[in-house]
């Protein structure tokens, strides 16, 4: 059986235009990113994190299939991980669902390095949540993400003197709700740039919802697949409203 070193080699030497989106799927091949499963949704955020391309899901299924016909990359239903997953050919089944999870955590952060540095002093426990649920509980990570969200705009709108544009009006002991927080930030400014870009904000209501749902909803839990379409959008938000702390 052929070791996963031969078959990066062998995806090495495939002729590939160079930054086009089939290019992008064999760096993550050579630099070892499928020696475990990954599910569409991450390989989504891989591709969004690290070299800040947006693609779709459906585009990832159709760029897929040149590596599958190599007999580079496979697409298993593995226990224990929802949905199709992208692996190296070379991947045993056999592998226990938790060992493929710990591999997994290993080498894939919940949040980038950078931005999980600098989040560290005023989110160190909240950080160290997420860490632990990632990936092993979907109410908790979405209730984190939501409550991170929501601090994260408080504290730029304290930092600014601007906690009267989301104080409840009719309840100056409150603030406004999350969704009304998200929109406001929109239309602040730090150095001529918002808060929040308005496509960022629409994106990152998504979070929003699930956080809520996990907080409220006590009839539903959330699944982590729900979740992770979610994270490039949430990363991204994150990191607009650190630029403005």
């Amino acid at each position: 059986m052929l070791k996963n070193k031969d078959i990066k080699q062998r995806c090495a030497a495939l002729q590939i235009k160079p930054a086009s989106k089939y290019d992008l799927i064999k760096k993550l091949i050579i630099n070892g990113y499928f020696d475990m499963p990954r599910n569409t949704g991450e390989v989504l955020q891989e591709i969004r994190l690290k070299y800040g391309k947006r693609m779709k899901s459906n585009e990832i299924h159709t760029y897929m299939k040149k590596f599958m016909l190599e007999d580079i990359i496979k697409a298993i239903q593995h226990n224990g991980i929802r949905g199709n997953n992208w692996v190296l050919v070379s991947y045993n089944e056999d592998i226990s669902a938790d060992e493929a999870h710990l591999g997994r955590t290993k080498k894939q952060p919940v949040l980038p390095k950078p931005l999980a540095i600098i989040m560290q002093k005023d989110f160190k426990v909240e950080m160290k949540d997420l860490d632990h649920n990632y990936g092993n509980s979907g109410t908790c990570t979405a209730f984190l993400l939501r409550k991170i969200l929501e601090k994260l705009i408080f504290k730029v709108f304290a930092k600014h003197n601007k906690l009267a544009r989301i104080g409840n009006k009719t309840n100056k002991t409150e603030k406004l709700g999350l969704e009304k927080m998200i929109d406001i930030a929109t239309t602040e400014k730090n150095k001529g740039i918002p808060y929040l870009s308005h496509r960022t904000a629409n994106e990152v209501k998504g979070i929003k919802f699930l956080g809520d749902t996990s907080a409220h909803n006590y009839l539903t839990n959330v699944d982590m697949k729900t979740i992770t379409p979610q994270m490039p959008y949430i990363i991204t938000a994150y990191e607009e409203l650190m630029s403005s702390l």
